[in-house]
């Protein structure tokens, strides 16, 4: 649940988890095998203060993983457009506060919402407001 890859964000189209960006971590299709890679990522644990908002803009591509043509035993990702197939979900999550050191962060209280919506969204817009009770 939540913080798929360290975000606080995870997009599932019915019920798949997309990868909603390039990774670092695994050669784009064009470039496989064998291109730089870095490490994988860090959790992004993002302050929040009360009346403030975080965004995330996804240009509505994914990035799925399938086997390098060239070397069939070794994946990569390609970029694809993600069309207006039903349904949709944004997994928002959050917590109370954050505890541990750079890339060995825990989100403590973790809460996480599904949020519906269509590709693509008719004002382009998907919200979520956290209602901490105050």
């Amino acid at each position: 649940m939540g913080y798929q890859d360290g975000h606080w964000l995870r997009i599932d189209r019915a019920g798949t988890v997309l990868h909603k960006a390039e990774s670092c971590a695994v050669c784009g299709c064009d470039d496989c095998p064998g291109c730089p890679v870095c490490g994988a990522p860090c959790m992004d644990a993002t302050e929040l203060p009360s009346g403030r908002s975080v965004e995330y803009l996804w240009n509505g591509m994914e990035y799925p993983l399938q086997a390098c043509p060239v070397e069939p035993s070794t994946v990569c990702e390609e970029p694809a457009i993600c069309g207006p197939v039903e349904p949709y979900t944004a997994l928002i999550c959050w917590g109370t506060r954050e505890t541990g050191t750079p890339c060995n962060e825990t989100v403590e209280n973790l809460e996480c919402d599904n949020v519906p919506f269509t590709v693509p969204d008719p004002d382009g817009v998907v919200e979520y407001t956290i209602d901490r009770g105050g």
